[in-house]
């Protein structure tokens, strides 16, 4: 058993060892931890574990159990004192991916029954048939907090989808559902799909499963009816331009998606083209995240070319709600991040709402060009560089008004400017120093 304590106390020590098959780890605010060797220290530290986890102590907020290394002894105790705490919030298994494991990790599951604190459940390595998702299933439902389930790297043979999801939505206060890199049968995603309506869902993460080419319209439509979604994670997931476009009708249709994730997808310069038109008049999208998004071919890898730039500042000009795009990994040159850095922080900017881009991009211009400046001398500039009235040159005190208010405007700017716009320098076959990664 592997179990992990989170402390306030951020000088409280940390301990990790091994006894009898079981490993201890104890971890505080500052995520330090120490390993200990000494089999008395290691029996004593998961006594102490199990019994803040019986006493209820307010400290225990996550336990992480590894079922290679948890004997019975310690999931009969789990499965004994979980129901009754109230302090526990992350509960974190590692299945190993080990079928004679079967029945410690039935313990520590059924340990959820009738639990009113935990409201994190991860599942990972676990192969799941028809009768382990059942007693799986039975124990998430029984849970009275629990509203995010992820599962990692799990098996799902025969109708172990089908039997889990009977269940899954009917879990009223379930808010987060993540699947990432599980192997199924192609069509299982359709079971997950008839799932969500019944589900008020606000994320969705489908992270490199294996859905069939015919199996997206169903999903898509599904997803439109979920009206409370406003995280949608799609990463790992092969795309074409066809799939993209049902995927921005689905969230014209659906209007809540904020965020979106199509990360290592194989996106090619139609698929932004697509995505660029369907999204441009949808205005709750804020995050867009396009990273690695490249090809191999014949050729070699194929990155997004100039035209998926165009695209993605055309994108960007008409849909002024984007306030953060990721496109690192997608082999994009300097000057193609600059020019899409240069829209982002148009969105970004507390002006967009009374000045045009280009008057916004001089502004810019100026303030770039500015390192230790005075403020009166550098508000002059920009006032200079957009013209704001008649070409008059006498300080009237009307001016001497508008002045006093742009430089006002002008502070605002370049505090929120600089506080918006942030760079990631990663490695590029482009440019000996890389293009950055913008985040907005």
């Amino acid at each position: 058993m592997s179990a992990v304590i989170e402390d306030e106390d951020a000088s409280t020590s940390s301990s990790a060892s091994d006894l009898g098959g079981s490993t201890v780890e104890s971890r505080s605010l500052d995520d330090s931890r120490t390993s200990l060797d000494d089999s008395q220290r290691s029996m004593d530290s998961i006594g102490l574990i199990l019994r803040r986890l019986e006493d209820d102590d307010s400290n225990l907020v996550e336990l992480d159990v590894d079922i290679k290394s948890t004997d019975a002894d310690a999931a009969r105790c789990i499965s004994v004192v979980l129901p009754e705490n109230t302090r526990l919030q992350r509960l974190r298994i590692d299945c190993g991916n080990d079928p004679r494991s079967s029945d410690i990790i039935r313990k520590v599951v059924s340990g959820l029954k009738g639990n009113s604190s935990v409201k994190n459940v991860e599942i990972h390595n676990l192969t799941m048939d028809r009768d382990t998702s059942g007693w799986m299933a039975q124990s998430l439902a029984n849970s009275k907090s629990l509203t995010n389930i992820r599962m990692t790297k799990c098996r799902f043979l025969g109708s172990g989808v089908g039997t889990l999801f009977v269940a899954i939505q009917h879990i009223k206060q379930l808010r987060h559902l993540s699947f990432y890199q599980c192997d199924w049968d192609e069509h299982n995603t359709e079971i997950i799909a008839s799932s969500l309506p019944f589900m008020k869902l606000l994320s969705l993460s489908l992270v490199g499963i294996n859905i069939a080419d015919d199996s997206w319209p169903f999903l898509l439509n599904n997803i439109k009816r979920t009206k409370e979604l406003i995280l949608l994670d799609l990463s790992s997931n092969n795309m074409d331009d066809a799939i993209i476009s049902l995927l921005t009708k689905t969230m014209m249709h659906q209007q809540s998606i904020s965020t979106l994730v199509l990360s290592s997808c194989g996106l090619d310069d139609n698929c932004v083209k697509e995505l660029a038109k369907g999204l441009k008049k949808y205005s709750p999208l804020t995050s867009l995240d396009l990273s690695n998004n490249s090809q191999m071919s014949s050729k070699g890898v194929v990155h997004l070319t100039s035209k998926g730039v165009v695209y993605l500042k055309e994108l960007m000009k008409l849909n002024n709600s984007i306030t953060e795009l990721k496109v690192n990994g997608c082999g994009l040159d300097r000057r193609s991040l600059n020019d899409i850095e240069g829209c982002l922080r148009y969105n970004n900017s507390v002006l967009k709402s009374f000045l045009s881009e280009d008057a916004h991009q001089k502004i810019f211009e100026v303030v770039d060009k500015i390192g230790k400046f005075d403020i009166g001398e550098s508000t002059r500039n920009i006032v200079q560089a957009v013209s704001f009235g008649s070409g008059a040159e006498e300080d009237s005190p009307p001016r001497r008004e508008a002045a006093t208010r742009k430089e006002a405007a002008t502070r605002k700017v370049k505090s929120r400017s600089r506080q918006a716009v942030r760079y990631t320098m990663k490695e590029s076959p482009l440019s000996s120093k890389g293009p950055r990664d913008v985040f907005l």
